[in-house]
């Protein structure tokens, strides 16, 4: 920053804690690979006070500089009205999102949380082994904005009862999927934006990251005809759309990706850009989601689905 600073007006210290954390040393599936949910916990604190100690270093030398964070998170609903699954909405949502939105906004760890890992005997018993004095105090340090990666929701359904002994399921997933698997839920990201405006008042909001992995190729023309793309991105533009209407301080959009690329551990296999990429020639192709990004930029404003996807055909 003392190089950038006088550049670089926004930044943010971490991009998605939860999976450098849980996905690296919680379940193993990212690097280092460790599956140890004690050391889980541990990093994802180190996470959060390193992120409070960098706000405080990026200021002292870019005193103008915007600084935040970036978290992913999942709106969660339970499948049904019973006990159980809400019991099982309040654990995902504890430990996916709350574990870190409370202690950035000067709440502390979430204690229902801190109780399910002694419970499952994660910690020994309720006091944090790796939390010092002042550590919290340092992670609420005041930010500029929070930067918050969607991609779809959670519905939870609880595996603590028999499913002949749980009600009625009365919320599913759609059967709309995108390649990763995940459901196609823009009305989740309306609702992540509602929760953390009412409940943490950042100052600003940016969806940091939002796209979908579709396979869509080339077609004889040459042409990448990405029509489900389309239709999610313009259905995402909407709900962030409603939510600025409602006095929401969404500040910025960024969409995943420009370009196909390589994607963590799916390496090569899924595609999230606007521009379809030949990894062999790196030829690159605008996809007709490409276009229709620059329609939407180009009239400031949504219409109606297929009014703008007319557009873009034409």
């Amino acid at each position: 920053m003392r190089r950038l600073g006088d550049r670089v007006r926004r930044v943010c210290t971490h991009n998605e804690p939860w999976c450098i954390s849980t996905l690296g040393f919680g379940n193993g599936q990212h690097a280092p690979g460790e599956r140890s949910w004690p050391r889980a916990l541990a990093a994802s604190h180190h996470l959060l006070l390193s992120h409070g100690h960098a706000v405080e270093a990026i200021r002292a030398v870019a005193p103008d500089a915007r600084v935040g964070i970036v978290l992913n998170l999942v709106p969660t609903e339970p499948a049904s009205p019973s006990d159980a699954d809400k019991e099982a909405a309040r654990a995902f949502d504890g430990s996916f999102n709350r574990w870190f939105l409370d202690p950035l906004y000067g709440r502390g760890y979430p204690l229902d949380v801190i109780f399910d890992h002694v419970r499952a005997g994660h910690l020994p018993h309720a006091e944090l082994p790796f939390v010092r004095e002042g550590d919290l105090r340092a992670i609420a340090t005041r930010t500029d904005y929070l930067g918050i990666n969607y991609y779809s929701r959670a519905v939870m359904r609880s595996t603590a009862v028999p499913e002949d002994d749980n009600a009625p399921v009365t919320v599913r997933a759609a059967d709309d999927k995108t390649d990763m698997g995940w459901e196609v839920a823009p009305g989740g990201l309306h609702t992540i934006l509602r929760r953390v405006h009412a409940d943490y008042a950042p100052p600003r909001i940016y969806i940091t990251e939002n796209g979908a992995a579709y396979g869509t190729a080339p077609d004889a023309s040459g042409r990448v005809r990405d029509l489900p793309r389309q239709r999610y991105l313009w259905s995402h533009f909407a709900a962030a759309h409603a939510a600025i209407e409602e006095g929401i301080p969404l500040a910025g959009y960024f969409l995943w990706s420009l370009l196909d690329n390589f994607e963590w551990g799916e390496g090569y296999s899924k595609r999230f850009g606007l521009f379809w990429v030949d990894y062999a020639t790196q030829a690159r192709v605008a996809k007709d989601s490409a276009h229709l990004c620059r329609h939407i930029i180009r009239e400031n404003a949504l219409t109606e689905l297929e009014h703008d996807l007319a557009r873009v055909q034409s």
